[in-house]
């Protein structure tokens, strides 16, 4: 508060013994001066009041010190200093602003409108990122159902070893072979990335699974690649080629990445109804459901479900 020194932010500051008394202008100018240069300021500043206006309920103390100028507010008995007064419509005005600011950002202006809006999100399995804006995301698209086009798909290269190349074909063959078990699974995932336990509980069909699973590994070179260090992205990371073509269209660089209709997509938050919003604002005629609110608590970044804690912006890439 400029060269006045308060102990607490709020401070009361009693000037008269009377009580229920309205000071005059003059009466007020002198009082809460010799106040505020005894408890309020500094060793070696001096305080002006230069100015009182009556304000209705309060007086304005217009003060100076040190060549710098705050206005200060007073009630008429001199009891109560009041730091500053907040207009109410002024604040109404400001979060109308603010509002409408968050909604510019989540709406994507380069995203053409579809009336089956394209929903393609991009992640590592094990990037603590990708899975924070995964259990941000499920919850939308299990709220959209077929009123949208929607598929997790993959970076093409990997940061988190040989477990994370698995489990991404893992998901990519329960989503191609069995889908309306894909969500449950991927759910369960989230929570311990415990593979062994999900498949079990959600009956994926294991044989189908470890088939897709070996006829994907030979026809995407997975396995060859990741033993083959010369091919790894920057000679760091294997390369994982299911969804390669999509990553250079896109120009995916990390996880997680949203797609829709063909453009990136920065929700304003990896909370759900950020992501709804952002998708839903690709529709030609929103659906009802658009209008609903869901949960707006960030996901933690990993697996787990129980705090809600984390960067809106951090992912995992080269």
């Amino acid at each position: 508060i400029g060269l006045l020194v308060l102990a607490v932010v709020g401070i009361y500051v009693s000037f008269s013994n009377k009580t229920d008394t309205t000071l005059s202008k003059s009466q007020i100018k002198e009082q809460s001066e010799q106040v505020l240069n005894k408890y309020m300021v500094k060793p070696g500043v001096s305080v002006k009041v230069t100015n009182v206006t009556d304000q209705g309920s309060v007086y304005k103390l217009d003060t100076e010190a040190n060549g710098q100028k705050q206005p200060l507010y007073i009630t008429k008995d001199g009891k109560k200093i009041i730091l500053e007064i907040i207009d109410i419509d002024e604040l109404k005005k400001l979060k109308e602003q603010a509002d409408n600011a968050a909604e510019k950002k989540d709406t994507p202006t380069n995203v053409t409108k579809t009336d089956k809006p394209k929903v393609e999100l991009f992640v590592m399995s094990y990037c603590p990122y990708g899975t924070q804006f995964e259990k941000g995301f499920l919850p939308v698209i299990n709220k959209l159902g077929n009123k949208i086009d929607s598929k997790i798909k993959f970076v093409n290269y990997a940061m988190h070893g040989k477990k994370e190349l698995d489990e991404n074909t893992r998901q990519y063959c329960i989503e191609k072979n069995q889908p309306k078990k894909s969500n449950s699974y991927l759910s369960c995932f989230l929570e311990k990335g415990d593979f062994d336990s999900c498949l079990s509980k959600n009956n994926i069909d294991t044989k189908t699974l470890n088939s897709c699973m070996q006829e994907t590994d030979t026809q995407f070179n997975i396995t060859k690649e990741f033993n083959n260090k010369d091919h790894w992205l920057n000679g760091r990371y294997p390369v994982y080629k299911i969804n390669d073509d999509l990553n250079k269209k896109y120009g995916v660089g990390g996880s997680p990445t949203l797609v829709i209709n063909g453009a990136k997509v920065q929700p304003n938050g990896r909370d759900s109804n950020s992501i709804l919003k952002s998708i839903c604002s690709a529709f030609t005629n929103p659906p009802a459901v658009c209008k609903e609110n869901i949960s707006s608590k960030q996901p933690t970044a990993g697996f787990g479900y129980k705090n809600t804690a984390g960067s809106e912006t951090a992912s995992c890439g080269a």
